[in-house]
């Protein structure tokens, strides 16, 4: 393997119509693939092991498509205004507008992946009347728990759980 070779692979990457993950990807992939071939082991940058020249040149993000970069799916979460779009089109168009909208409004706020969200019992809401806001206890696979404080959603929380049917504390919040 020399330069050329790699380069001519890099080039007929960028050919393909691959989305920016597989792009950058396919480059990492390459980059290791060809230093281990040239050095016989896999390089561990953690013991000061250096890439060979062949590949030390390759920058894997560099083969990110600039277009696909502001795609919904690429994006980590929705903007604010995405957010408040969200909560009127639920508030106008669901008979439960007010349980999804105050589900989204906290999975917003309080970053929850979306099963912390859904599955939240009313035992892990404390309620902070004299500061307005509740802090939630999350607890997610082997993580530790969590105390996340929630403002904007004390006052929907706090609505939401006084008018549940449910009074038991292992009670869904979102019913």
């Amino acid at each position: 393997w020399n330069r050329d070779d790699v380069e001519q692979i890099i080039n007929q990457m960028q050919k393909k119509e691959w989305s920016s993950d597989t792009r950058e990807r396919f480059a990492f992939v390459l980059k290791r693939f060809v230093a281990y071939a040239a050095k016989k082991k896999i390089i561990d940058l953690n013991n000061g092991d250096e890439y060979p020249k062949v590949v030390s040149w390759i920058r894997p993000t560099k083969y990110r498509r600039k277009t696909d970069d502001n795609t919904l799916e690429n994006r980590k979460g929705f903007t604010e205004d995405e957010i408040i779009q969200l909560l009127q089109a639920v508030s106008e168009l669901s008979s439960d507008g007010e349980i999804l909208s105050t589900c989204v409004l906290a999975l917003y706020e309080g970053g929850f992946r979306t099963h912390e969200g859904l599955l939240l019992r009313q035992k892990q809401l404390t309620f902070d009347d004299k500061n307005g806001e509740v802090l939630v206890t999350v607890k997610s696979g082997k993580s530790p728990s969590r105390n996340i404080p929630l403002l904007l959603s004390y006052r929907p929380l706090l609505d939401l759980v006084s008018k549940s049917p449910y009074k038991d504390p292992d009670a869904y919040v979102f019913y």
